[in-house]
């Protein structure tokens, strides 16, 4: 199985004492997807969250492609007027990977995918 974690449902969070006297670091709910490549792991957070998430074509002025630079990131939506750009990230065996826009990249049990914000 694979973890798979973003906006809907983080990784970790502040969430508030019962008290009201501040915040605690809590740990978030992976969903599991039964995936073996990007593309299925990306699939099954859509389906779970009934969110939308394609690759990003460079088309924002605030982060374009460089000539030099393989595409990366994701659009990410939640509603129709909401575009957001994502950046997925892979961690397995000690390591963080960014498959870049490579939906068919490898997923071995255990893995942990993380849609989150811009990192590289």
């Amino acid at each position: 199985m694979i973890q798979v974690f973003g906006p809907e449902n983080r990784q970790r969070y502040l969430s508030a004492k019962s008290d009201g006297s501040g915040f605690i670091p809590t740990e978030g709910r992976p969903l599991l997807a039964d995936a073996a490549t990007l593309n299925e792991a990306i699939r099954a957070y859509e389906n779970e969250h009934s969110v939308s998430i394609e690759p990003y074509d460079g088309s924002l002025e605030a982060i374009p492609f460089s000539e030099s630079e393989e595409p990366k990131y994701f659009f990410y939506r939640r509603s129709a007027s909401e575009w957001p750009v994502v950046d997925i990230h892979i961690f397995r065996s000690g390591q963080e990977i960014c498959p870049k826009q490579n939906l068919s990249f490898e997923l071995f049990d255990g893995a942990t995918v993380v849609i989150g914000e811009l990192v590289c």
